[in-house]
């Protein structure tokens, strides 16, 4: 019997390589001794873990600077794969709902 430790990395292993296939989660079990549900299930349950999430920086280059006031005051957050840029005046809450939406795996699909 395997620990619970160990159950997890062994999902977390499928779910990073059923991730990376583009297959239906059927699609992908099929004939493997687990089921799609199954494997849906620890892909939620182990999010965070299955597909870390990057945050970075991202420099600027000298051709995108514009204005110099406004590119000192501009943030640019990458996600899951997408790409967000932050000006002065942003909506504090509308930026909070995108971040949750993408943290929340809408990004990776």
């Amino acid at each position: 019997m395997t620990s619970n430790g160990s159950t997890e990395q062994v999902w977390v292993g499928r779910v990073q390589s059923w991730r990376a296939s583009g297959e239906s989660a059927e699609g992908f079990a099929k004939g493997k001794g687990f089921s799609g549900s199954a494997l849906r299930m620890w892909g939620h349950r182990l999010s965070p873990m299955a597909s870390p999430r990057i945050v970075a920086l991202v420099p600027r280059r000298a051709g995108e600077l514009g204005a110099a006031s406004t590119a000192a005051c501009e943030l640019t957050i990458e996600l899951g794969g997408v790409r967000i840029r932050v000006t002065p005046g942003f909506d504090h809450a509308l930026l909070a709902e995108v971040i949750g939406v993408l943290g929340s795996d809408g990004a990776t699909r």
